[in-house]
C-alpha cells in the first residue's frame, strides 16, 4: 500500500489512502509476506481510529488493501445440544475439471483461517433432487468460539 492516486473499482482515478480511509467497512488489509492470518485487519471489524492506525502501519511495510468478499453467518447446532451462529468458509478442490474434495473452516470473525483459532471441521456432499450440491459441515467436538 503506497500515498498514490490509483484506479478504483468503480473505474475512477482516488486517492488510495482517501479511499482505503471512506470504504473501511468493505475492506481488508494485509501483509503480502506474511501466513495464518498474522496482520490481517478486517474494516468491518475494526472501528474507525483502529482502521486509520492500520492504514498507517500497512505505509510502513508490504500490505495491500483489497475488498472483503462477504462470508455470511448461518446457525449451526453445537455439541452441547445449543446452537450457535458461525461463519463457514468451505474451499473446493478442483483437479482435471472435477470437485474431489473440500475443506470447511468454521470461526466466529471474519477471519477463518486455522490459526485464527477457527476450527476445521468434516464435511461431506449432499447429491438433491435439484442438481445443487449444498455443503453441510458437521461439528465434531466442542469449541470454545462457539461458547465463549
Amino acid at each position: 500500500m503506497r500515498d498514490q492516486r490509483t484506479k478504483a473499482p468503480t473505474g475512477g482515478d482516488v486517492d488510495l489512502l482517501e479511499w482505503t480511509d471512506a470504504n473501511r467497512e468493505q475492506l481488508v488489509i494485509k501483509p503480502t509476506h506474511d501466513a495464518a492470518a498474522h496482520g490481517v485487519v478486517l474494516g468491518r471489524e475494526t472501528d474507525s481510529v483502529g482502521w486509520r492506525a492500520a492504514i498507517d502501519r500497512a505505509l510502513d511495510g508490504d500490505h495491500i488493501v483489497q475488498r472483503r468478499i462477504e462470508t455470511p453467518a448461518t446457525e449451526f447446532p453445537l455439541i452441547d445440544g445449543g446452537r450457535g451462529e458461525l461463519i463457514q468458509d468451505t474451499d473446493p478442490f478442483v483437479f482435471d475439471g472435477e470437485l474431489t474434495t473440500f475443506c470447511s473452516r468454521l470461526g466466529s470473525t471474519g477471519v477463518t483461517n486455522v490459526s485464527a483459532g477457527v476450527s476445521r471441521e468434516p464435511s461431506v456432499i449432499v447429491n438433491s433432487s435439484d442438481g445443487h450440491f449444498p455443503v453441510a459441515a458437521v461439528r465434531d467436538r466442542s469449541s470454545t468460539m462457539a461458547h465463549g
